[in-house]
């Protein structure tokens, strides 16, 4: 099993470290600590130095912006489009 696996099945009151949280959501672990200050990130806890993100909040972080692709044919009529 990958760490990413491992680290998805992991019960939603686990706290992870800013790399583990990374791995889950597939990125650089400083990304993470740059959306923190721009407070555009998922939930975290902060104590002093000590960040820890909940294993639910990322979940619920990811299907919050998840997207799915609509795919449109313009079809022109007359004058008018339509999509």
């Amino acid at each position: 099993m990958s760490l990413r696996a491992e680290v998805a099945a992991w019960p939603d009151e686990t706290l992870l470290r800013r790399k583990e949280a990374a791995t889950y959501l597939d990125c650089r672990h400083q990304l993470l600590e740059e959306w923190a200050v721009q407070g555009i990130g998922p939930k975290y806890i902060k104590n002093g130095r000590w960040v820890r993100y909940r294993m639910g909040d990322l979940r619920a972080w990811v299907r919050k912006h998840e997207r799915r692709t609509i795919n449109r044919r313009r079809v022109i009529l007359g004058q008018g489009v339509a999509l």
